[in-house]
Formats: C-alpha cells, sequence, structure tokens
C-alpha cells in the first residue's frame, strides 16, 4: 500500500525496516505535544527500542519485554494417561511419549503431539524461544565469550538443543509442517482440541482456548507455573522490548491525529475499554471500576471481539473483562484481578533474559557493514531446520559452522560486539 501510494497515516511494523526508506516519520515533537499518556505508560526499555541511535523516536511501541513464548500442557490429557504435569523438559518428553502411544484415548489419528513454530507473532520464534535456554547458559540470545558477543548457536550444549529436537520430529511428536506455520493455522488447529501441547506464542492458545472449549469442553491447557526446566536451567527466553510498534507514514496529512487518538486509549481505563469493546453501557459496563474490571452486556462475543484494538500491553493492564472468552489471556497478564502476581507473561523468574536484552541492532546498520548479513541469516534457519528434520546429520554441525564462517561470520560477530560496545 504504501509503495502504490495509497493514503496510510499509521501501521504497525518494524521502525528499522522503514526509516531509512524515508517512508514513516519521527516523531518526537508530536509525542512531546500529543502524547504524554503514551509516554507515561511505556517503560523505558520500549521507548528505547524504538529510538535510533541519534535520538529519533520512530514510532509508538507495541511490546514490552515479556516471555511469552510457552510451552502449554493438557492438563486434562495428562491427567487421563496418568502422567505428572511436566515441569521440566525431561518430564515433558515423557508426555509426549505418553500422548504418541495413546491416541486412541485422546483424539485418535487426528492427535497432535506438540504443535510447534519457528516463526511467530511479534518476530517470536517457537521452539528456540521455549526451549533453547534449557540446554544452553544464556538461552536463545546473543552472547559472550572471548571479549566478543556471539550468536546464540555457538553456546556449549547447543547441539543437544537440535538433538531433542531431532527426535522429537523423528518420533513423530512434532507436527510436520512447524516450520511454516502461520498464526492461523496455529489457531485453527488449537481450536479443534486435537493438540496436546504447544511451543508458540502464548495467544495461539490462550486467544482461542474459549472457542476449543465449545468443540471439547473438558479440554484445558495450562502453561507451567515456574516455567520448564533443563539440564541447564530455565528454558524459556524473555523476549525483549523491540522495534516493532506503531509508525506513521510520511504521506500522512494529519500525523498529529494518530498521536491524539492513540493517547485517548491510554489516557484512562474507560478509553480503553470503549477501544476494546464498544460502546460503554451498550456492549460492556464497569463490574469494579477501581480495579479496571468490566463485563459484557452483549451474548454477541464474536461481534465484540471485533472492536478490539491491541495497543500494546500498558494500555491493556488497566482495564480487563471478566469473562470465560478471556480468561487464560487474563490469567497470563494478569487482568481483570486473575492469575498470579507477577502475571507469568511478565514473570522473568520463570526463564533467562538475554544477555544483550538493552541493545537495538538496526539491521540496515547490520546489512551495510556485514555484505553477507542476509545470506548469513537465510542459511542459519534453512540448515537448521534440516538438522531437526532430519534432511542433513547432526555429525555435520561442526562443518556447518565452518561453512557460516567461510560466509564471514566473523565479520557478523565483529560488528555485533561493536554495537553491543557502543551501547555500554
Amino acid at each position: 500500500m504504501l509503495a502504490g501510494g495509497v493514503q496510510v497515516d499509521a501501521f504497525w511494523g518494524n521502525w528499522d525496516k522503514y526509516y531509512a526508506k524515508h517512508v514513516i516519520i519521527p516523531i518526537n515533537d508530536l509525542m512531546a505535544e500529543y502524547g504524554a499518556a503514551i509516554l507515561a505508560k511505556w517503560p523505558k526499555e520500549s521507548i528505547q527500542a524504538m529510538t535510533d541511535k541519534e535520538g529519533k523516536l520512530w514510532g509508538i511501541p507495541r511490546v514490552t519485554p515479556t516471555i511469552a513464548a510457552n510451552p502449554w500442557v493438557r492438563s486434562d490429557w495428562a491427567e487421563k494417561l496418568g502422567v505428572k504435569f511436566p515441569e521440566t523438559i525431561e518430564e515433558l518428553e515423557t508426555y509426549l511419549e505418553a500422548c504418541s502411544q495413546n491416541k486412541d484415548k485422546l483424539a485418535g489419528d487426528d492427535t497432535i503431539i506438540l504443535l510447534a513454530e519457528i516463526q511467530g507473532k511479534h518476530n517470536s520464534q517457537g521452539i528456540f524461544q521455549t526451549f533453547v535456554g534449557g540446554f544452553t547458559e544464556y538461552g536463545f540470545s546473543n552472547w559472550p565469550d572471548e571479549g566478543k558477543i556471539k550468536p546464540y548457536f555457538l553456546q556449549d550444549g547447543y547441539i543437544d538443543f537440535l538433538t531433542t529436537m531431532h527426535r522429537w520430529y523423528s518420533k513423530g511428536y512434532m507436527y510436520p509442517e512447524f516450520a511454516s506455520l502461520n498464526r492461523e493455522k496455529v489457531r485453527e488447529l488449537v481450536k479443534t482440541g486435537h493438540v496436546a501441547a504447544t511451543a508458540t506464542w502464548y495467544s495461539n492458545v490462550a486467544n482461542v482456548h474459549w472457542d476449543m472449549n465449545q468443540v471439547a469442553p473438558e479440554a484445558n491447557f495450562e502453561m507451567i507455573p515456574l516455567g520448564i526446566d533443563g539440564p541447564k536451567g530455565k528454558a524459556e527466553t524473555v523476549r525483549p522490548a523491540s522495534t516493532q510498534g506503531m509508525l506513521i507514514s510520511a504521506q500522512s496529512k494529519h500525523p498529529e491525529a494518530v498521536i491524539k487518538v492513540m493517547n485517548l486509549f491510554y489516557s484512562s481505563p474507560t478509553a480503553f475499554a470503549i477501544s476494546q469493546k464498544g460502546p460503554q453501557g451498550t456492549n460492556w459496563k464497569w463490574a469494579d471500576e477501581e480495579n479496571g474490571i468490566y463485563e459484557l452486556l452483549t451474548d454477541q462475543l464474536d461481534y465484540v471481539r471485533d472492536f478490539d484494538f491491541a495497543v500494546g500491553l500498558p494500555a491493556a493492564a488497566t482495564a480487563g473483562v471478566d469473562n470465560p472468552m478471556f480468561l487464560k489471556e487474563n490469567e497470563v497478564w494478569g487482568l481483570a484481578g486473575k492469575g498470579n502476581t507477577p502475571p507469568l507473561g511478565l514473570d522473568f523468574s520463570r526463564g533467562k533474559m538475554p544477555y544483550d536484552a538493552n541493545v537495538i541492532y538496526d539491521v540496515n546498520e547490520l546489512a551495510e557493514n556485514i555484505p553477507t548479513y542476509n545470506d548469513l541469516a537465510r542459511v542459519i534457519e534453512e540448515e537448521q531446520i534440516k538438522f531437526i528434520i532430519g534432511d542433513r546429520p547432526l555429525s555435520e554441525w561442526d562443518q556447518f559452522i565452518q561453512e557460516l564462517y567461510d560466509l564471514d561470520l566473523a565479520t557478523w560477530i565483529d560488528v555485533h560486539t561493536e554495537i553491543y560496545n557502543r551501547n555500554q
């Protein structure tokens, strides 16, 4: 749409993919004049992630640091099979094996043992953010070694992660098309009630759990409360704040209007609830305004959901709806009086914080200074999939690493190290 000259005022995207093309504008002055409520809600990490090295703010943040690429497990199926609800990767494998051996007690041949992905919502990366920390010291993160910043897959123990994923795939636990799944397909499969466990972005389970229960009323997915453990500790990796946000098009004739509208959503719990569920008194009313809990006044739940406009957790935390449709999401984020304190999605003790969580690596700077940057990214993704599905033997892992160095991985390391040091 942008390339076609269509009038677009604002859109969701990653600012570092657009600013160098001059299709978006910095919003420092606009935010200072019209965005006080927005700035007051977002943590500094999120604001910093939307800001370039010259101090230009390129958009309104979309994400906070979260731990939300979680393994979810069917507690009702674990109980049915007489298997302990897993707390470790080893126990999860026991559960997966039990499901594999007893499909006739579950969903028959339609049973999906582990629904996993590698590319998810908000640039999450499924099995990597879910499990790598259980096999490595730093998790799914760049890490320090010999005074340099190196990529996650060079850590000791990473081959053990790949070995485990390959074993699960070869035994038929992992959904065969895990590498090409999109959000719509993942949610469609969860809704069937045929899935035993997941390694995906939380909302692919939480946001359709109610829909699943319309088909399978007894089905119950649970997150592992304390986070799943592996041989090297907590397996999940926190997803830090990122460059994703609401960006204002350079074609916008009234960029201030975008900030004014968004600022309204952040200005009060009532304003946010209206943005989510429509007219107050018609679609919803306050049940406990002091604690930000409201209830729906209509049975047209699918219609009400069409109003939802996800602007970010800092706004969402101000008002939550107490309704079974939203129960699982409320539990993840501590909304509407549900869940733990801190909420599971913000309890970073459940996983590992990336070593360089406070550093934004501008993809334009990376591509400019690493001639093989795009080739490296492509090869790393493609070849790891081959190792997992068995198209390439794990005995060739060291050979693969040498191939990456032949593609100038050393420059990748040097450039990331320079950017990291500059941000300390």
